[in-house]
């Protein structure tokens, strides 16, 4: 995890995961951003996950 600053954070779907959580609130489309972005990502884990479950429990 590399420290960035805020003026780098624009290019939010690079530096999202290493942003410091000051620089990327102070952009509001990082901070729109970075909770669906971690729904979206929990989401595709269940669509992924959810067959090889299915078949295990079969």
């Amino acid at each position: 995890m590399k420290k960035v600053i805020s003026a780098e954070c624009f290019n939010c779907q690079k530096c999202i995961a290493v942003c410091p959580k000051e620089g990327a609130l102070t952009n509001s489309f990082a901070g729109g951003k970075i909770p669906l972005v971690l729904f979206v990502a929990m989401a595709g884990m269940v669509f992924i996950l959810l067959p090889f479950l299915i078949t295990l429990f079969l």
